[in-house]
């Protein structure tokens, strides 16, 4: 019974281990100044915040109408 106990407990304990990492590592993939933050220095941060904004900005404005194809 203890060692059926413990199998489930390690169990659910790795399950959630990965269930975390899993969890950070998308909010990573989806963080798009993620790469720049991790190998670059502050000026690149900026810029690939700047870039990401101007993209969002892009995306908008296309989808208001104010741009076209």
């Amino acid at each position: 019974m203890k060692r059926r106990y413990a199998l489930v407990t390690g169990l659910s304990l790795l399950l959630t281990l990965f269930t975390v990492l899993g969890i950070r590592n998308l909010l990573v993939a989806t963080d798009p100044t993620a790469y720049a933050k991790r190998y670059q220095g502050p000026w690149q941060v900026f810029s690939a915040e700047v870039n990401s904004l101007a993209m969002l900005d892009a995306l908008s404005r296309y989808h208001q109408g104010e741009i076209s194809h």
